[in-house]
């Protein structure tokens, strides 16, 4: 299984919402999708980080780094060519990334 399906699948198993996901291969080297999906609340959105960095070890796949996991409203994790945005409805509508890469 694909780095990127195993993350999608571990989104959908803790119930992520409006899950997308951006092809990045030629915007951008810096990897080459972002995954944006919203948590219902903060401990929904750490679940979901969890389930993602449990999937991805289950898989021998590498999470390299998570970031904003403690305040939880907007969490990134750094998995090399797939990097995944778990955000609160507020901060992704107030940042509304997939403005910037779409």
């Amino acid at each position: 299984m694909e780095k990127l399906d195993i993350i999608l699948k571990a989104l959908d198993d803790k119930i992520a919402e409006d899950v997308i996901t951006i092809d990045l291969k030629e915007k951008s080297s810096i990897a080459e999708y972002f995954v944006i999906a919203t948590g219902s609340v903060i401990n929904h959105n750490q679940a979901i980080c969890d389930e993602v960095e449990f999937q991805l070890k289950k898989n021998d796949m590498d999470c390299f780094g998570t970031e904003g996991y403690k305040d939880g409203n907007w969490i990134l994790l750094d998995c090399g060519e797939v990097i995944v945005h778990i955000m609160t409805k507020d901060y992704r509508s107030y940042y509304n990334l997939e403005r910037l890469w779409a």
